[in-house]
């Protein structure tokens, strides 16, 4: 059973791995932007401080905000949808970080 879980879990890995190595960070002028605006949106009561509730939100909110511009860079063509061409062109040469010998 324990051998099983662990195949799920490198099976999952092999595939979430590659997928983060082909984001592109924002530079910090968009971090900065997309935060401010994640606080503010995420701040229900306009304290200037969130709760854990608000907090999990904006957690949330900059996932979005990710998932939005990684998806903007893997666009291409700019035509709304990404294919496997589109995904494929923006991985970077060479096995995933940490997978030496990976083929």
């Amino acid at each position: 059973m324990h051998t099983q879980r662990f195949l799920v879990a490198a099976a999952a890995a092999a595939l979430v791995v590659p997928a983060l190595a082909w984001s592109h960070p924002p530079d910090g002028a968009d971090f900065q932007a997309d935060r401010a605006a994640a606080f503010a949106e995420a701040d229900a009561n306009h304290d200037g401080a969130l709760t854990a509730e608000e907090f999990a939100t904006f957690e949330q909110i900059m996932r979005q905000h990710r998932a939005a511009r990684h998806f903007q860079h893997a666009d291409a063509d700019g035509n709304g949808v990404v294919t496997l061409a589109e995904l494929e062109a923006m991985r970077p040469p060479g096995p995933p970080p940490g997978r030496r010998g990976y083929r």
